[in-house]
Formats: C-alpha cells, structure tokens, sequence
C-alpha cells in the first residue's frame, strides 16, 4: 500500500496520495475502520497512515518536511548582496595585495 503512495509539486503545495485503485481501497479502509464495508465495518479498528482530505498531516510531519525544504529554500535578498558584498571586499584586498606586495 505504501508503494502505491504518490504525490506531485503544484506551487507551493504537495499533494499526496494513493493512485492505483485497489491500493487506494485498502488505504481506505485502514483510514475509516471500513466504513461501509460488508463484512468488516466496525470490526477492524481504525489504523490512520494519511489524514482525510478535510484532515492535516500530524504537526511532526509538517515540521520534517519544513526542515527538509529549508535546504532547498532560496536565500533572501538581503542573504546574497551580502555575500556579494563580503566577496568583493576579499576580491578587493587581494588585488591590493597582490599589487602593493604585502607591504
């Protein structure tokens, strides 16, 4: 079942889920107790892996993923003039010191 969990990057959002249908049946059920099956409702507890769509990820979750996006964030503005800034005063007093020779 969770093989068959996919997901795909729309803008700023993740959406996640089960595609193959017969994946996405037991997936269902796992999340609901299977509700409105023949045979099982209400005798299989519910054992949630993915929250409903009216549902969030559990806090832990969104915070790991937070921490893996950090690393793949853009630097601010402000990030990169400054490291624009601090290279060119390098840049600068090597060629100082290249022409004035150390003195």
């Amino acid at each position: 079942m969770l093989g068959a969990l996919n997901y795909r990057i729309d803008g700023n959002e993740i959406i996640y889920g089960i595609t193959d249908e017969d994946q996405a049946a037991k997936a269902y059920g796992h999340n609901t107790g299977m509700k409105g099956h023949k045979f099982l409702e209400n005798k299989v507890p519910v054992r949630k892996f993915i929250p409903n769509p009216d549902e969030r990820l559990r806090l832990e979750i969104r915070n790991g993923i937070d921490n893996l996006l950090d690393g793949y964030r853009m630097p601010e503005v402000e990030e990169v003039e400054e490291e624009i800034q601090a290279s060119s005063v390098i840049e600068r007093r090597s060629v100082l010191d290249l022409i004035l020779g150390g003195l």
